[in-house]
């Protein structure tokens, strides 16, 4: 399914997906043109996101395309991680909030590869993880 919303994965890329999703990631990648820009507000990155929550992904699987969501804040606003936070201005435009409770974890880590380099957008949960492992890759070739 990755693969139909992207134009292309470098080797980076590709090797980040793999060890590090389903995971609290979330990677910019280029999006295919079957993705539509009123998804990304015509940006031509798309941000995929694979949680590790079994029965999500199963949902995923048996619809058999991906779900399209957005933050829970508008930008620039504060991390939202409990529903009851959420801005009626945001809510007008939401027509359905899954209320599982607060979320007690930090956001994703927020990802971009330019020219062969990790950026880190939204530090999050994993960054740390993630410039170790390849920190440690480009000293052991």
């Amino acid at each position: 399914m990755l693969r139909a919303c992207v134009t292309r994965l470098t080797p980076l890329e590709e090797d980040i997906v793999q060890n590090f999703l389903p995971g609290p990631l979330t990677i910019l990648l280029p999006k295919s043109p079957r993705v539509s820009n009123l998804i990304t507000g015509d940006s031509p990155l798309i941000g995929i996101r694979i949680p590790d929550h079994t029965d999500l992904i199963a949902a995923i699987r048996t619809l058999g395309h991906p779900l399209i969501s957005t933050s829970a804040n508008l930008a620039g606003d504060p991390t939202i991680t409990n529903p009851k936070n959420l801005s009626p201005t945001l809510l007008r435009h939401i027509a359905y909030v899954e209320d599982a409770g607060p979320i007690e974890s930090a956001p994703s880590t927020l990802i971009k590869v330019e020219a062969n380099e990790i950026k880190i957008l939204r530090p999050g949960t994993i960054a740390k993880q993630l410039l170790e492992h390849y920190s440690r890759q480009s000293h052991n070739p």
